[in-house]
């Protein structure tokens, strides 16, 4: 997938972008961290889970939630911020 230069207006939010990224290159690097790597097939199924399970609490398209984390920066807190039901 290539990279959108500075200015280009993407369409879709971010989960189709982590969705499409992990079709075109699955087992590429989407995040780095101390400690390991996601690659872009792991984070389309973890932002998939997160997805899920707003939506069994209720939340649908256009709602706004929020959430903070007291832990240490992980591969997990990213995810979070690519969440949107459908």
């Amino acid at each position: 997938m290539p990279h959108p230069g500075p200015g280009t207006r993407i369409s879709g939010n971010v989960a189709d972008l982590v969705r499409d990224a992990a079709r075109a290159d699955p087992d590429k690097p989407a995040l780095l961290f101390s400690g390991g790597r996601t690659t872009w097939a792991e984070l389309d199924v973890r932002v998939g889970e997160i997805a899920a399970g707003l939506r069994a609490l209720g939340l649908v398209a256009g709602d706004r939630s929020r959430s903070s984390s007291a832990t240490p920066p992980t591969s997990r807190l990213p995810t979070s911020a690519c969440c949107a039901p459908d």
